[in-house]
């Protein structure tokens, strides 16, 4: 019986890596093995603007948002680049989840729209809709808004007419 080699060299850059088989072969826990145990995705995201003034704009606020804080809405990681005059680029890092319930929501209410922990505070996510939201599937469960181009100055008003479109999550 031949046992897998534990370490091979990496063909890329001849460093040593711990080999698949020594890893699915061990009886070590996972928390203790060397070997990948956790994966991170990234979504990249390209929006063409009708004029560099608006992609400009946006840029603006995203970096605004980049220092902002939502209390318990909470936004993923990200990065922008301008790609030509008119486009831009958004790569954020993937959250996974579900979508929050009608009850999740209320959060999204008092920390988007009403900007609860910042009240005076007139840049806010102005998407409402559950689907630009997701909650963790693992403890602390945390939301994320993920729609981050919607992030701008927006009245109160208006905020509340983007609110009421989704009447099955307008609990008052």
């Amino acid at each position: 019986m031949k046992i897998p080699q534990r370490v091979t060299p990496n063909i890329i850059d001849g460093s040593e890596k711990i080999s698949a088989a020594y890893i699915r072969n061990s009886d070590i826990p996972v928390d203790q093995r060397t070997g990948r145990i956790q994966a991170k995705f990234t979504l990249t995201k390209e929006i063409d603007y009708s004029s560099e003034h608006y992609r400009d704009e946006v840029i603006d606020n995203l970096e605004e948002l980049k220092k902002d804080n939502f209390g318990k809405l909470k936004i993923p990681n990200f990065i922008i680049k301008k790609l030509d005059k008119k486009t831009l680029q958004i790569k954020c890092e993937y959250i996974k989840g579900r979508y929050p319930t009608p009850h999740e929501m209320l959060i999204v209410k008092e920390y988007a729209l009403y900007r609860k922990n910042d009240p005076y505070n007139l840049y806010t996510i102005s998407a409402y809709h559950p689907s630009n939201y997701i909650v963790e599937y693992l403890p602390p469960y945390n939301i994320y808004a993920i729609d981050l181009d919607s992030y701008g100055i927006i009245s109160m008003t208006k905020r509340l007419e983007k609110w009421h479109k989704y009447d099955s999550y307008t609990e008052e």
